[in-house]
């Protein structure tokens, strides 16, 4: 008798109150909080592939890779087309040195929706990473180009453009992320 009016709430108002619930703790950074109540969600509606995945990825955030990949690869039998969750199984496999695979998913990620901001994102730190910064510099231009007030990309940019020994052009990315975020202290540090 939780609904307005003095009527029982349907199962569906309940597990939308639950994620609404679940999404506030998360924000607030009450992660195992959120988990509990997504699970609530779950004890409700068994299947429910958005706390499922929301589960994984409040696994990430508490740096539990090994377990994230266990909650969200079930995921890609229901929804093999996800692209959030390839990509944050590539972030998964990233935190446990499984480069390749990483690469693989933010590939198949992309391949399926090219305009994947976060997917460029993550695919161009591991470029980078991995040496490859010349390859990288299409994922943060075609990402600037879908946001181009994303001071996290300007400053990968400028990174990638530095270990290019394009100085003059990496100094600009830095500058273009200061003035976008002023407080950033890495890229201030870097310029």
């Amino acid at each position: 008798n939780d609904g307005a009016g003095g009527r029982a709430m349907s199962n569906a108002e309940k597990v939308e109150r639950l994620r609404a619930k679940a999404l506030e703790l998360h924000a607030a950074g009450r992660f195992v909080e959120a988990e509990q109540v997504y699970r609530r969600v779950l004890d409700l509606r068994r299947g429910d592939l958005q706390a499922r995945y929301m589960i994984g990825v409040l696994q990430l955030q508490q740096g539990l890779p090994a377990q994230v990949l266990a909650s969200l690869e079930p995921l890609l039998v229901e929804a093999p087309k996800d692209t959030d969750v390839r990509t944050q199984l590539g972030l998964a496999r990233e935190e446990l040195g499984q480069r390749d695979q990483a690469m693989a998913d933010y590939d198949l990620a992309l391949t399926l929706n090219p305009g994947n901001a976060l997917t460029l994102l993550y695919r161009g730190n591991l470029l980078t990473a991995t040496g490859r910064a010349a390859a990288a510099l299409w994922d943060y231009q075609r990402l600037l180009g879908l946001a181009p007030g994303y001071d996290e990309a300007w400053f990968r940019l400028g990174s990638a453009l530095w270990l290019l020994e394009r100085h003059d052009e990496a100094l600009a990315g830095y500058a273009k992320a200061l003035q976008l975020n002023p407080g950033r202290f890495s890229a201030a540090f870097n310029a």
